[in-house]
């Protein structure tokens, strides 16, 4: 996945995609906040 990923990077608008990355990553590590503080 995250292979795909930089080759997205490569292949498309790259300061897009760094940002796009970005904030999908902030989300994820938001949601994993969430989850260990739940548990």
């Amino acid at each position: 996945l995250l292979y795909s990923i930089i080759c997205s990077i490569v292949n498309t608008n790259s300061l897009y995609a760094a940002l796009l990355l970005s904030k999908v990553y902030q989300e994820y590590e938001d949601k994993d906040k969430t989850f260990l503080a739940s548990h």
